[in-house]
């Protein structure tokens, strides 16, 4: 069974978020190959074969590339927090990929926080989820 498969057993509807854009790193215990441009240009090949395989399996795909670089494929650092994870000023856009696939999140009557407990809720069950593959 596969990690979507046990996600959807358990009664979650499954969004998959994609591969996010590359930024430079000097940090050794973290190398890197290839500029900025090259490996944002993969991510790109990347992330349309994923949202490709996953909308034949009729799973939610949200793409936020396209407002995290630039023209020139250089990543709009401003919007992570630590240079790897999307921050705060991020988020509009995760929220509105979420709202177009899964806009039963966003009815009037379910709080912010709800919308952001489930997201992390989902997160951590898939972690552990991938933890305890890695152990096998």
């Amino acid at each position: 069974m596969s990690a979507i498969e046990e996600i959807e057993v358990v009664g979650f509807e499954v969004v998959v978020i994609c591969v996010k854009p590359s930024t430079e790193s000097n940090n050794p215990q973290f190398p890197t190959f290839g500029s900025m441009e090259e490996r944002n240009m993969c991510s790109i090949l990347f992330n349309e074969n994923l949202e490709r395989r996953f909308a034949e399996r009729g799973v939610a795909f949200i793409s936020l590339f396209k407002y995290l670089i630039n023209r020139n494929l250089k990543s709009k650092t401003e919007y992570y927090f630590d240079g790897v994870h999307l921050g705060q000023l991020g988020m509009p856009f995760a929220m509105k990929g979420f709202k177009k696939v899964v806009p039963v999140l966003f009815r009037a009557n379910v709080s912010k926080f709800e919308i952001y407990f489930r997201i992390v809720i989902a997160k951590i069950f898939a972690y552990l989820k991938f933890i305890n593959r890695k152990r096998l």
